[in-house]
């Protein structure tokens, strides 16, 4: 959808572990029930430039 449109790549999302420790998914499996995105996740994205970023 906007990604698409954006032209921007999700690589990484910051998960909350079991034990409360965050850290980074790199190229998140869509089947674990950790890597969910859930309201306010912070994700990562690559760009082509910082212009294509802001």
């Amino acid at each position: 959808f906007c990604l698409v449109e954006l032209n921007i790549l999700l690589f990484a999302i910051e998960v909350c572990e079991e034990n409360g420790q965050r850290r980074l998914a790199i190229n998140p499996d869509r089947t674990s029930q950790y890597y969910r995105i859930a309201k306010r996740t912070r994700g990562f994205f690559l760009a082509g430039s910082s212009e294509e970023a802001s």
